[in-house]
């Protein structure tokens, strides 16, 4: 089961103890160009109101700040509520949501959920998915048609699955500044340096984070190639080994006697696994 993280850039609101805010926006593409459908979320909501949690940062291995309350979607958005527990790390993470607005500064919320099998299909051309959305009845007033119809291929996602978490994110109200992940891609393609400042371990989360993304659009589309019999592109395959000759460098072991850091053994263990799932998408 792939797990789906999307970030929106827009600001909850503080109301006594309970967070407000768009979990998601529906109808745009977004930078993995995919387009959540309105009307995604609702078979979802319900069992997300009786074991959904709110994190912070997506961070799933601690205890949660905060339970939902309501969540519903109005027009191309999904509204959530939350009130946020008495512990420590809650009350921590609701000072510094007060103290963000209180500032006039951003606070966003990431959704986590997965897709239904049957709520995902894939258009070579972002006018195929208006098309598709039209003659299903989908309201084009809720969709953003003229960044879609530019997009080459695009994913939709009609259904959601199970949503797990809104998680609260700080994000810039830009969302072209939130792509900081993305610049320090580009030292890969010889375009602009790493960002000053960033750390290897974030350099490293952004590059495992776009890779695993990557892995998931493989594995989706080998799905449907497998369906219709078609085989897959050989430039693609190249690009694959590429990426899986990088990641082999990586694992070769130490020239020299002493030991790596725990940070680098970390990321090459985690280089490990999306290799073997860059293997099986071939």
């Amino acid at each position: 089961m792939n797990i789906f993280h999307k970030a929106i850039a827009a600001g909850g609101t503080l109301e006594g103890n309970t967070i407000v805010g768009a979990g998601a926006v529906m109808g745009n593409v977004d930078r993995y160009n995919d387009v959540i459908f309105p009307g995604a979320f609702k078979s979802a909501i319900k069992g997300f109101l009786t074991d959904g949690f709110m994190p912070v940062g997506h961070d799933w291995s601690g205890l949660p700040v905060a339970m939902p309350s309501k969540a519903y979607e109005k027009g191309n958005e999904l509204i959530v509520e939350a009130e946020f527990h008495s512990t420590d790390d809650a009350q921590e993470a609701k000072t510094v949501v007060s103290e963000r607005l209180s500032k006039g500064l951003s606070i966003g919320l990431s959704i986590g959920f997965s897709c239904a099998r049957e709520g995902v299909a894939i258009f070579e051309e972002g006018a195929a998915l208006l098309e598709y959305a039209s003659k299903s009845g989908y309201d084009l007033s809720l969709f953003d048609a003229q960044a879609i119809k530019k997009s080459k291929w695009v994913r939709a996602i009609t259904k959601v699955g199970e949503l797990f978490e809104v998680s609260i994110v700080t994000v810039p109200a830009n969302p072209k500044a939130t792509a900081s992940a993305l610049k320090s891609l580009n030292a890969f393609q010889g375009g602009e340096e790493v960002p000053d400042g960033l750390t290897f371990a974030k350099h490293s989360e952004a590059v495992l984070g776009a890779v695993r993304e990557f892995v998931n659009r493989a594995a989706e589309i080998k799905a449907m190639r497998d369906e219709k019999g078609a085989s897959i592109d050989p430039a693609r395959v190249d690009e694959i080994r590429q990426l899986q000759g990088l990641l082999n460098g990586l694992l070769e072991a130490p020239k020299s006697a002493v030991d790596v850091d725990a940070e680098l053994k970390r990321i090459q263990m985690e280089a490990l696994l999306i290799e073997n799932e860059l293997i099986g998408s071939l």
